[in-house]
């Protein structure tokens, strides 16, 4: 009984191999396009490759593609087995080549560090290295100057390199548009003395229709924003805390109960009418500017005309356009009433009410007929 469970459960050992062991395939480095590596090791790395698969006698077989018929693939593989069918073994200064151009990439960077790389530099701006090291894991500011500088020489290398690109510029934007509303901000908090009470907001048409907080509320959110700053770490959290710990909101549910997401909306929107209400403001004041030098050069024009007609009462006849009627007889009636207090007059009154008469309907007054004692 045991010999029987002896022989059916004795696994027999390894038998010696008879085939010759076939040579193992070189040490190569596993090159990315992310790791900038030279074109020149790439091309020693796939020799030497094809040079062991001539020594193991590797046949290549027939590609699996179905966008081929048999004769294209039969030539497809036979290129390739005459490739490694010419493979010479590489020779020492290769080696050297190869030993010293494996040092010149950037081994040490892995995907998950070149993707922490580009967030950082979306995050922070290209040029900022200090912030992005502190975005990339284990890499200090001067290795990542270095690998920036190769990044940007050859960034084409890299496949689909435009979606890279399109984050990155995308992000210097958005900080570039934060920089400017928080400089408005400043600006508007500026004109008060006290924010929280005086502060007025120019509410936009879009904005006031669906206005569900109220102008207090607004106050509030702006001017938290400026003592923690657009960009800061988690200020929309922290202006949740600064509302529910606020006194002049204890019984205002609506404005309690929001979440972070929604004040993060809310502040959008008024960072948005802030910015807007400045750049509409120095747009203004750029066309009043250049309304107010064509209005100065029409008046010019006009001062530069002859000079005013006397009718034959000595009342000076104004040949200006109507809307400057008003402001010469006010004039003449100013200058008449200056020479009557010089010359000591007693007919003030009818002299100015006869001036202003004429300026007014640009006609000489007729002089009234004597009645006729009965």
């Amino acid at each position: 009984m045991d010999k029987y469970y002896r022989q059916a459960l004795a696994t027999g050992g390894r038998t010696a191999e008879t085939k010759p062991k076939a040579p193992r395939a070189p040490k190569q480095i596993q090159i990315h396009d992310y790791q900038f590596f030279p074109a020149r090791l790439q091309d020693i790395q796939d020799r030497e490759t094809a040079f062991f698969r001539k020594e193991i006698g590797y046949k290549v077989p027939l590609p699996d593609r179905e966008d081929m018929d048999e004769e294209e693939k039969e030539a497809e593989r036979a290129l390739e087995q005459q490739e490694i069918d010419d493979a010479v073994e590489l020779t020492d200064a290769e080696r050297a080549e190869k030993e010293t151009l494996s040092e010149q990439g950037f081994a040490t960077w892995n995907r998950r560090d070149f993707q922490q790389f580009i967030n950082g530099s979306a995050k922070h701006g290209r040029n900022n290295h200090a912030g992005i090291a502190e975005e990339v894991d284990g890499k200090n500011e001067k290795e990542v100057k270095e690998y920036a500088k190769a990044f940007w020489q050859h960034y084409t290398d890299i496949a689909e390199y435009t979606k890279y690109i399109n984050t990155i510029e995308a992000g210097e934007e958005k900080t570039r548009k934060l920089s400017h509303q928080s400089k408005m901000l400043r600006r508007k908090m500026e004109q008060y003395r006290v924010p929280l009470q005086q502060l007025k907001l120019n509410y936009s048409v879009s904005t006031t229709n669906k206005k569900v907080y109220t102008e207090e509320e607004d106050r509030f959110l702006l001017v938290m924003l400026d003592r923690f700053g657009i960009d800061g770490d988690k200020v929309h959290e922290r202006i949740r805390e600064e509302i529910r710990e606020s006194p002049l909101f204890r019984f205002d549910w609506f404005f309690m109960s929001r979440s972070a997401v929604e004040i993060g909306r809310r502040c959008t929107t008024l960072l948005t009418t802030v910015a807007r209400e400045f750049e509409t403001a120095d747009t203004n004041m750029t066309n009043g500017h250049a309304k107010s030098r064509v209005r100065n050069d029409e008046e010019d024009a006009e001062e530069d005309g002859p000079p005013p007609k006397k009718a034959k009462n000595g009342v000076k006849v104004c040949s200006a356009p109507l809307p400057y009627l008003h402001y010469f007889a006010d004039k003449i009636i100013q200058n008449k009433q200056l020479d009557a207090v010089k010359n000591g007059s007693k007919s003030t009154t009818a002299e100015t009410s006869r001036a202003s008469s004429v300026a007014t309907n640009g006609v000489s007054p007729k002089p009234k007929g004597k009645g006729k004692k009965k």
